[in-house]
């Protein structure tokens, strides 16, 4: 009976390690097929912190902390951007995109530019069924 656990634990780690060895693969792949897109995560409030400079529109972010908003003027979808003093550094127009089921997450789409930032694409905020194009 001691031996068949044995052989249970033995076999469950060399599961596990094999798994591990595998998750390395996984990632690669992941980063070659997404290689141009990012994503950049935001919190329920619209906080978000920029480790890399962001350009939203013609305005380039500095790394920091900001709050991200979406917001109606007239007929037109609007996302700004304020710093943590409630300063607006960035205000820039949208058009909806389906997205066919509401966005799980809030989030800010982006695509590499030149010198080390990335340009902001668009906007899916958590329970929206669409997403905001720039």
């Amino acid at each position: 009976m001691k031996s068949r656990n044995y052989s249970i634990v033995i076999g469950v780690m060399l599961m596990l390690m094999l798994g591990m060895l595998n998750l390395p693969l996984l990632a690669q792949h992941h980063d070659a097929q997404h290689k141009d897109e990012g994503m950049i995560h935001v919190g329920k409030k619209g906080d978000m912190n920029l480790s890399s400079p962001l350009r939203v529109g013609e305005t380039l972010l500095k790394p920091g902390q900001y709050q991200f908003k979406h917001t109606m003027e007239n007929d037109d979808h609007v996302v700004a951007f304020t710093t943590t003093t409630g300063k607006e550094v960035a205000r820039v127009k949208c058009k909806l995109e389906p997205l066919g089921k509401k966005a799980k997450e809030t989030a800010l789409h982006t695509s590499p530019g030149t010198g080390g930032e990335r340009i902001l694409t668009a906007v899916q905020v958590q329970g929206e069924n669409a997403k905001h194009i720039l």
